[in-house]
């Protein structure tokens, strides 16, 4: 679980800044700048909003830090990003 905001113009070097892995018990903050990758066959128009804010959802760690890159597949799933939902991630993810 990632908690992302995406690019606020075209054709910028990075596509997205992951603020924070929401795996662990505990929010790890990252901030740092990376590219999405996503499969030819899937499309997601919540990923071509300007200044977005999301959480993406994997069951595999799709993060490479050398690589400052976010392969998204068709296992992910993004949503929009609300103060609540964060919460209610935090609060389900405490439990396991």
């Amino acid at each position: 679980v990632f908690k992302v905001n995406t690019a606020r113009k075209d054709n910028v070097r990075y596509s997205m800044k992951i603020y924070a892995d929401m795996k662990p018990k505990r929010k790890v903050p990252i901030h740092e700048f990376v590219k999405h990758q996503m499969q030819k066959a899937c499309s997601c128009d919540i990923l071509e909003q300007k200044d977005g804010k999301l959480m993406i959802f994997d069951t595999m760690d799709q993060y490479s830090k050398s690589k400052k890159e976010l392969n998204l597949s068709k296992s992910t799933t993004i949503v929009q990003w609300t103060k609540i939902f964060e919460r209610n991630v935090f609060k389900k993810n405490r439990k396991c």
